[in-house]
């Protein structure tokens, strides 16, 4: 179906994550920082990725603009809590394509993962 790669600093939700999106056929990759996410996309190349906002060596914004630099078209999903909805336009200003708030609505993740996948293959 497609590889997401789950860019969090919390490991419990890497592994929920993660769990959840092998049960619906996806491979999934995780990175617990930025550094290593953009890595991750270097070398595994996803179709997606999910971002959390805060991570411990940068924050969204400039991971998005680094991703952009490599990959213009790789769709990228916010992730992040109620309360950092602004954070959450500005990484959409910088390229992100979509924002889920946490808590995580997972029926909502996986219908917006599978319209910017499906929009991806269109193209």
């Amino acid at each position: 179906m497609g590889k997401v790669l789950v860019v969090d600093d919390e490991i419990a939700v890497r592994g929920v994550m993660g769990e959840f999106l092998k049960h619906w056929g996806y491979e999934s990759l995780t990175a617990e920082d930025g550094a290593t996410g953009l890595e991750l996309i270097q070398d595994e190349r996803p179709d997606i990725v999910i971002l959390d906002f805060f991570l411990p060596d940068m924050v969204a914004c400039e991971f998005v603009s680094r991703l952009k630099e490599m990959h213009p078209d790789l769709p990228v999903i916010m992730i992040t809590s109620f309360w950092f909805r602004l954070h959450a336009k500005l990484v959409m200003e910088d390229g992100a394509c979509a924002y889920v708030p946490k808590p995580i609505d997972f029926t909502h993740l996986l219908e917006t993962i599978d319209f910017w996948l499906n929009r991806q293959a269109r193209n």
